[in-house]
This record gives C-alpha cells, sequence and structure tokens, in this order.
C-alpha cells in the first residue's frame, strides 16, 4: 500500500444513537448500531509494527488507570451492526501476511453492554487470498459462515456454541473455549467435518472449483479433523495444532479430463507440538493414484519451513503422455505420445543445496521417455524417440538421447551439473553435451521466433534485460549438414560454451561451396538477438581454403 492510501472509503454508513446524548453534551454517547456499505478498507502494518489504523490519541496523553473496571464499555451498548458488499485488503509487513477479501457480507448481533452475553454472527464472501511468508495458502476461496458465542467479559472466556465456517464446498465445524489476556490467547479448539463426500476436498482446488465443479464426476470417502490447544499471543507465539485428512478410494473426472483419476489414497497430517511456527511438519503419506492406465505411488514429507526447510521423499510410477496432456496445461503446448517412467528417492535441506553440500543430500534416481511428441506455438515439433537419465544431487546423466527436432536430429548423450539451481536461486545449472546429427536446421527454428517489431538497444546495460536460458551449456557437437540463412554447410563441427547469453565459439570447422573454413571467437546478445531484439555483439577471427 501506498504511504497515504485511503484507510477507509464507504458509499454508503448508518449510526444509530439518542440524540439527546448530543443536545445534553453527555460523555456517555452510546451507539445502538451501525452499518457500512460498499466499502473499500485497507489497512496496513509496516515493519516496525506501526499500523496505518492506529489513529486514536488520548487527548490528555495519559490513560485513565484509576477508573472502575466496570466503566471499560460505558461507551458502547451495541445490539447490531453490518457490513456489506465491501472488499478488504491487509498487509502485515511485519509478519508478512498479506490477505485480500472481496465483496464481504458480515453482520453480528450481541448486546455489548452487558457483563456476559451471546454473539452471533453470520458472514460470506465471494473470495478470499491469503500469503504468509510468500506461500499461498487461499486463492480467492468463497466463505460461508454462521458463528454463535457465548462472551463472558468477567471471566474473560468466550465459549464457541453452533459454529461453522465453508471454504468453497468444504464445511468445518468447531467446538471449544478461547480465554483471552492482556498479553495472549489461550486456545481449547476442535474441528470436524460433517462432509464425507471426496467432491467436497476437490472443491478447494482453484482450477477445478472455478471451471469444472459443476461437471464434477466424483466417488470416495474423507474425513477431516483436528485441534489448536495452547497460548496465540506477540511475535511468533502460536498454539500446538494438529489437522488430519484421510482419502479413501477417490476418484474424480470432469469435463475436461479425457482420463479419470482414480484408487486414490491419502493421509495428509499437519502438525505442530511446540510454539513456533518453524516446528510445523507436514507429512503426506501414503500419496497413491492412477492417472489414466498407470499407477503412481509417493510419499513426502516437509519440515522447518520458516528457517530451513527440509524434504524427504519417494515416488514411483508411469505416466502416459496422451493421458496427461489434459491435466499439463500450458497455453500454446501440446503433448503426446508413449511413455514416462520415473523412480526418485529425495532427502535434503535448503541450506545443504546453497552450500553445495552434496554428502548430506540424497536426490537419487531414473526415468526414461519414449515416443515423445512436443509442440508449442508455431515452433517446429521435437519428438524424443528415447531419452534415459540417472539422477544424483551433484549431477543428472542423460545416458542415451535420441531427438527429431522439426528436420533436426540429434543423438547423443550429457550430464546436467548443480541440477538441484533449477528449484532455488542460485547459481545456473551447467550442462556438458556431446551430440553429432545428420542435419541441423537453423532457419526453421529462427523463422518461428521472429516477431514483426523489434526492440532497440541503446547501450551494453540493455543487454542485461534480455530473456537468458535458464542453464550454461557446454557443447560438442557434429553435424554433417547445417542450415542457417539459406546458407549449406557440410562436415561442420564444434566445441562452444555458452554462459549468460555470451557465446563462446572454438574451432568452428565446415566446408561451404568446396571452400574449407575455421572460426573462433565470442558473441554477446545471443538470446536478444534470436527473439529480434537486437543485433550481435562480439568478434569472430577465421580463415578460408580450399
Amino acid at each position: 500500500l501506498a504511504t497515504f492510501d485511503t484507510i477507509i472509503f464507504a458509499d454508503n454508513s448508518y449510526l444509530s444513537l439518542n440524540l439527546k446524548d448530543l443536545w445534553n453534551n453527555k460523555e456517555d454517547i452510546k451507539i445502538k448500531s451501525f452499518e457500512i456499505a460498499n466499502a473499500q478498507i485497507n489497512l496496513f502494518i509496516n515493519k516496525d509494527g506501526k499500523a496505518n489504523y492506529d489513529i486514536y490519541m488520548d487527548p490528555s496523553n495519559e490513560s485513565d488507570q484509576t477508573a472502575p473496571e466496570s466503566e471499560s464499555f460505558k461507551n458502547i451498548e451495541l445490539e447490531s451492526y453490518k457490513i456489506s458488499n465491501s472488499d478488504i485488503r491487509y498487509s502485515d509487513l511485519q509478519s508478512d501476511v498479506k490477505i485480500v477479501i472481496s465483496s464481504l457480507d458480515h453482520e453480528g448481533q450481541g448486546k455489548f453492554d452487558l457483563a456476559s452475553f451471546d454473539f452471533d454472527t453470520e458472514t460470506q464472501m465471494d473470495g478470499i487470498s491469503m500469503i504468509l511468508d510468500g506461500i499461498p495458502y487461499l486463492n480467492n476461496v468463497k466463505v460461508d459462515s454462521k458463528i454463535k458465542l457465548y462472551i463472558d467479559t468477567k471471566l474473560e472466556q468466550i465459549e464457541l456454541k453452533e459454529n461453522f465456517i465453508q471454504l468453497n464446498d468444504f464445511k468445518i465445524n468447531s467446538e471449544g473455549d478461547i480465554q483471552y489476556g492482556p498479553e495472549h490467547v489461550q486456545l481449547n479448539l476442535n474441528f470436524n467435518s460433517p462432509q464425507t463426500e471426496f467432491k467436497h476436498v476437490l472443491s478447494l482446488i482453484p482450477a477445478i472449483y472455478s471451471k469444472e465443479f459443476e461437471s464434477l464426476d466424483t466417488k470416495g470417502q474423507f474425513d477431516f479433523s483436528g485441534f489448536a490447544k495452547g497460548q496465540l499471543g506477540p511475535g511468533d507465539l502460536i498454539p500446538s495444532f494438529n489437522f488430519e485428512l484421510n482419502i479413501s478410494d477417490g476418484y474424480f473426472k470432469y469435463d475436461g479430463l479425457s482420463q479419470s483419476i482414480d484408487h486414490l489414497e491419502s493421509k495428509v497430517l499437519i502438525k505442530q507440538n511446540g510454539n513456533q511456527l518453524d516446528a510445523m511438519t507436514i507429512s503426506i503419506d501414503p500419496l497413491s493414484l492412477n492417472i489414466g492406465s498407470e499407477k503412481t505411488n509417493g510419499s513426502l514429507y516437509l519440515s522447518h519451513l520458516m528457517s530451513n526447510p527440509s524434504f524427504k521423499g519417494k515416488f514411483t510410477g508411469a505416466l502416459i503422455f496422451d493421458e496427461i496432456n489434459d491435466l499439463i496445461y500450458y497455453d500454446g503446448l501440446d503433448l503426446k505420445g508413449d511413455r514416462l517412467d520415473f523412480d526418485l528417492d529425495f532427502d535434503g535441506n535448503y541450506n545443504s543445496i546453497l552450500r553445495e553440500a552434496y554428502d548430506q543430500i540424497q536426490f537419487n534416481g531414473t526415468s526414461s521417455a519414449n515416443n515423445l511428441n512436443i509442440q508449442y506455438l508455431d515452433y517446429p515439433m521435437v519428438q524424443i524417440n528415447q531419452i534415459n537419465t540417472d539422477f544424483s544431487p551433484e549431477v543428472i546423466y542423460l545416458n542415451e538421447m535420441n531427438i527429431l527436432a522439426g528436420s533436426s536430429d540429434f543423438q547423443g548423450k550429457g550430464e546436467v551439473t548443480n541440477p538441484l539451481s533449477f528449484i532455488i536461486e542460485g547459481p545456473k545449472p551447467n550442462m556438458i553435451l556431446t551430440a553429432n546429427s545428420k542435419t541441423l536446421n537453423i532457419d526453421e527454428w529462427y523463422s518461428s521466433s521472429t516477431s514483426e517489431t523489434t526492440k532497440e538497444l541503446t547501450s551494453e546495460n540493455d543487454f542485461k534485460e534480455n530473456t537468458e536460458l535458464p542453464i550454461n551449456l557446454n557443447l560438442d557437437y557434429k553435424a554433417q549438414r547445417v542450415k542457417a540463412m539459406d546458407y549449406a554447410i557440410d562436415q561442420f563441427t564444434t566445441r562452444a560454451t555458452f554462459y549468460n547469453d555470451e557465446l563462446k565459439l572454438q574451432d568452428v570447422q565446415g566446408v561451404h561451396e568446396g571452400m574449407n573454413f575455421k572460426l573462433n571467437g565470442e558473441l554477446k546478445n545471443v538470446m536478444g538477438y534470436v527473439n529480434n531484439q537486437g543485433a550481435l555483439i562480439g568478434e569472430l577471427i577465421g580463415n578460408l581454403g580450399r
């Protein structure tokens, strides 16, 4: 939020109070009810913990420490309130929490001037999104809830009576009590779901709920339960909690999915036995399902998510590309073909990856793909006839490759060092590749990547903004014939390195129209040139001869 964002704006607001309180200049102006409609509310807490809504100042610059406790609610005779069709944005930089609520309808009733009273609320939201520490926990989830509380201000206690909250189609009941004090809150809460149909769990998956939920065909059962017990207070003090979700014999299929997903068995356990969020663990064991005709088994365990995310798991199975094309949707991408077999086993943590302490990381396994066709936009089709890989923390071995990309063919082997850098911030992985071709047709790839507009580059700093490949490359390559810019080169060989959009060429040799040539040099802005964003810059030194 900007420094001067409006805290609250409302099209309509309403207050019910006794006008005699104003006429008689009484100190006690008692509000009976209020309503706000079509409001935009922006709440913000900076990194120092200062809130934009903390604007009240005591005119005497001192609080009345001698006032009797019974007068603490003397200005409140609120019986009801209502907020309708309003949006709320909450951003807490100190705790790294962001919450966005759209089209909130909320109303509450209670005798707030009494020492003990019932407090009833109803709430609906068209959508709520919540991000904690950069992780999205809720994404535009529809909310419906009814909460009935019994509040005892003398005992400083809240009892949950009849309560539910519904997230999309997933309903959760709660019971228990809350003891509140000046420094922390003591929670003793239990949760469960009255529903047992698998369909209600799937409603929490945004892509399915927003587009395909009405046509969703499901089978299977689930149960959900949990608790939160302990103190909630300043800083990172949170209660212990335990939430468990079990799914048995799950099945689902919808109109946009050609193959069903069935025989889903899973147990998800989220728990925290200390009083800090970093003590939270997430366990998914087992995770077993059939995607089309093939079965996948696995397990996943996560811990220390705040300080040093640690992970452990194992996944084995196979995928038929024709059957999963509907699941792996990316605009312009089409997958067809045979199968991918995989067997992965991993155990490690974030800090070990950053330090490249591979002796503390387990990342082993194999995969193989056969007869896979990849079509992206108007680029030539890539046909992977065969590719086999072995995994370790230090390197992924490409043992056998047989690929046809358009009219270009590639055979060879290679390795990718530091592969875990694909999933964390750090130095790029390096690929060492030895390959050969009968034909390399550069023209058909270059023509597919050009556009009608160009970007003029005015300084060397502009080159840093161009799209770069997510990997560095060391290449030893031979081709019987290369087609480039309407030229044909025979007996082509090269050794090249590609680092940070800079291509270095060593011993580039070939024959063109009976002339032998040899080149050495380097070129910058390679990807910018390929994407029609400026010219190549560099130096090439060569010679010609027969």
